[in-house]
């Protein structure tokens, strides 16, 4: 029942964004542009001058982009350069997230990793006013306005506590990650018995991906093994799937040394990890 949900869930996504787009090429007014305006104090913008602001550092940062080989140097493009609030803006403008949704109850916690401007918690929180919202990304302009635009929200760094999350998304982020296995260890430990992870893991070139292949591999191969996968979108030799549902069966087994002898508190008796 629940794959026909986030089934059923994503085409209606799909159609929203078409039409969206038709309604933008048509001249309609543009609520993304109306929140871009207001969240950054620029009431007179317009949506030409978000798609030349756009394009001005798109062009600037292709050089910049070039020199970015090492975690470090990553984390200081991040935070000094607002081409990725731009191009996040752009790129998900149209995005319903009907699928997450799918996944929510009435009450509970999600965690937005690498949230960017956090277009799943900006999008979920008007329909779950009553769910907490954890946004987590490295210092930047693009985790700066997810936080002027959802001031309720919990910002960090790192991911909390484990066990705290009834939904995860890591949305066009691990493979960005120079150790996306041990973070994706994390996601895993800290989401609830029972709960969902959404993921997905890019093949090929991109602005700053520093994961190899191998860890690549590593990953996926981790998160099919200790997560099981509800729905995926399709997968081909050429393209990896747009998005994976898994979720964390209520028998829990310890992320770290995989024993499923795990005591009421959570506490692996093999290895005594919490």
């Amino acid at each position: 029942m629940r794959r026909w949900r986030l089934a059923l869930a994503s085409a209606l996504d799909r159609v929203e964004r078409v039409g969206r787009r038709v309604g933008e090429g048509l001249g309609w007014p543009q609520a993304w542009v109306r929140e871009f305006a207001r969240v950054s104090g620029d009431p007179r913008l317009t949506r030409e001058e978000v798609w030349v602001r756009y394009a001005v550092r798109r062009e600037r940062a292709q050089e910049q982009l070039t020199a970015v080989k090492t975690e470090e140097d990553a984390l200081g493009f991040y935070a000094t350069s607002d081409y990725l609030l731009y191009r996040q803006i752009i790129h998900r403008r149209h995005t319903a997230w009907r699928t997450v949704l799918a996944g929510m109850g009435r009450w509970g916690q999600l965690l937005e990793f690498g949230c960017g401007v956090a277009p799943v918690s900006a999008w979920l929180r008007q329909r779950r006013p009553d769910w907490t919202y954890v946004l987590v990304d490295v210092p930047s302009p693009h985790r700066d306005y997810a936080q002027a635009r959802l001031p309720q929200a919990i910002v960090c760094r790192e991911v909390p506590a484990v066990g705290a999350f009834e939904v995860i998304t890591a949305l066009d982020v691990l493979e960005h990650l120079p150790d996306p296995l041990t973070v994706s260890i994390h996601l895993v430990a800290a989401l609830q018995p029972g709960g969902l992870l959404y993921w997905n893991f890019a093949r090929g070139a991109g602005d700053v991906n520093l994961a190899t292949p191998a860890r690549r591999e590593e990953t996926v191969a981790y998160l099919r093994r200790n997560l099981r996968v509800v729905w995926q979108t399709r997968e081909t030799i050429w393209q990896a799937p747009e998005l994976v549902v898994s979720a964390k069966d209520a028998r829990w087994t310890c992320q770290f040394c995989g024993a499923p002898a795990v005591d009421a508190r959570r506490v692996c008796v093999e290895c005594g990890t919490q």
